[in-house]
Formats: C-alpha cells, sequence, structure tokens
C-alpha cells in the first residue's frame, strides 16, 4: 500500500511537471506570436468579413466563368441539336407517306388495278420504308454524337472548374 501511495505520488509529480512544460510551451509560442506580430494591424471582425466577402466574390466570379464557359460549348452544340429536329420532322414526314401509300395499295387491291400498279405501289413502299431506316439510324449517330459532345462539354467543365478552383488560370 506504501508503494501504491509513492507511485501515485510519483505519477502526479511528473504530471506537474508535464503541465509545467506545457504552460511554459505555450508561453513561449505566444511570446512568439506577439513578436511576429508586433505593430501589425489585429484581425479584426470586420477584416474577417471583408475576406469572407472577397472569398465569396470571387468564388462567384469563378461559378460564372465556368457557366458561360458551358453555355459557349452549348452552343456549339445547336448545330447538331438542329440536325436532330430535322431528322425526326423528315421520319415524321416518310412515316406519314409510308402509311399513305400502304392506304393505296389498299384501295388498288379493292378496286382491283392492274399487278403492275401494285407491284409499283409495293416497290415505292419498300423504298420509303428503306429511307425511313436510314433516317433513324442517321437520327441514332447523330443523338450517340450528340451525347458524346455533352459528355465532353461536362468534362472540359469540371477541368475548368478544378483549374480556376486552384488559381492556375484566371
Amino acid at each position: 500500500m506504501e508503494q501504491d501511495e509513492q507511485e501515485i505520488a510519483k505519477k502526479q509529480a511528473e504530471l506537474r511537471q508535464t503541465r509545467e512544460a506545457a504552460i511554459l510551451e505555450m508561453r513561449r509560442i505566444i511570446e512568439k506570436f506577439h513578436k511576429e506580430n508586433e505593430g501589425k494591424e489585429p484581425i479584426t471582425a470586420d477584416l474577417l468579413s471583408n475576406s469572407r466577402q472577397m472569398r465569396a466574390a470571387a468564388s462567384q466570379e469563378l461559378r460564372e466563368k465556368v457557366e458561360k464557359f458551358r453555355a459557349d460549348r452549348e452552343k456549339e452544340l445547336e448545330p447538331i441539336i438542329d440536325e436532330i429536329i430535322e431528322l425526326e420532322a423528315l421520319i415524321e414526314e416518310t412515316e406519314s407517306e409510308v402509311e399513305q401509300v400502304r392506304d393505296d395499295i389498299l384501295e388498288l387491291q379493292n378496286s382491283e388495278a392492274s399487278e403492275d400498279d401494285l407491284e409499283w405501289m409495293r416497290n415505292q413502299r419498300e423504298r420509303l420504308k428503306s429511307e425511313l431506316n436510314a433516317l433513324r439510324i442517321r437520327k441514332r449517330a447523330t443523338e450517340e454524337e450528340l451525347s458524346v459532345k455533352r459528355l465532353e462539354v461536362d468534362e472540359q467543365v469540371q477541368n475548368l472548374s478544378k483549374r480556376l478552383e486552384r488559381g492556375e488560370i484566371f
């Protein structure tokens, strides 16, 4: 028991020494800080507020630059979008023509038209179907091209954002 008390007293003495050393180190750090900042304007709430406002303004400016960059790149995609719209209109028009030819074939069959006339209309229908398939394939390819270009724009925007945030460019 006496040995336990001695150990406790020893530990308490070690703790006091550690505490005193920590206090001395803190005083040394504070003195060093005061020497380094002697004669400098103290940091105030106004300075901190201004600093935050400046960072917010810079951040807003970076966002605006990124948004403008994205808008410019999206504008470059407009011809592809226009082509898709034109292809959609052509597809609808060709589908209507196929329907009309189908109806004409039915009328010719009911009116007992010549086999040559029926054959000509069937060939017309097949030609229109082939044209329709080609238009659909072209539209899918153009949509895929647009999708790839949009992904490229997204990647470029991300890279620009990162570079702006790191301050590499402004």
